[in-house]
């Protein structure tokens, strides 16, 4: 057996590695050009342009959403109130940095604005996200014992119109809280 030749293993780097096939045409190995991924580039950035505004104004109407959303609580709350313990309650309207709706508790004889807001104690309220504020707004709303709501020159239903901070970002659409003065019902709806 003198002229037989030995046979060493592949070391396991050449055993697993895999070589780019060959194009029988041109002779290249397959694989991609760096003007063919520029391109796919390109083409996913363009999409991306074209994408995030969209997405961005749905960002913009949940948190108008949201405030609409945390209005209506308050108003039910103040609603919920009144009818449980057979006294008055005010939601009151406050357009300052944060928006805040304040539910208080208010005797026969401050029916038509208490003297001092700040001697009365709250019941709660609800902070608005800090993106949106208050369009047109009445200053309080009260909600009497029997579900009714009543409210400084409320004679048709009371609308509390939630609207974005920076109205050019959001375009026209806003929220409207509205409450029907006989029944105090509270109804969102968009507007555009």
């Amino acid at each position: 057996m003198a002229g037989d030749t030995v046979m060493r293993p592949e070391s396991d780097t050449h055993r697993f590695a895999r070589r780019a096939p060959v194009c029988r045409r041109t002779g290249r190995r397959g694989g991609f050009t760096i003007i063919e991924l520029l391109v796919v580039f390109l083409v996913i950035a363009i999409l991306a342009g074209m994408i995030a505004p969209a997405m961005m104004r749905g960002v913009r109407l949940s948190k108008l959403r949201a405030g609409a959303s945390g209005v209506a609580t308050a108003l039910r709350r103040a609603r919920n109130l009144s009818i449980a313990s057979g006294e008055i309650y005010c939601a009151r309207f406050v357009n300052g940095d944060v928006p805040t709706v304040e539910n208080y508790r208010l005797s026969e004889t401050e029916m038509n604005g208490p003297s001092s807001w700040g001697a009365l104690t709250t019941s709660g309220g609800v902070n608005l996200p800090k993106e949106v504020r208050f369009g047109t707004v009445p200053s309080f709303i009260y909600f009497l014992p029997d579900g009714s709501a009543w409210g400084p020159g409320m004679v048709v239903p009371a609308a509390v119109k939630v609207v974005h901070r920076n109205p050019s970002s959001s375009g026209s659409d806003y929220f409207n809280v509205t409450v029907r003065s006989l029944s105090g019902r509270i109804e969102i709806r968009k507007r555009k």
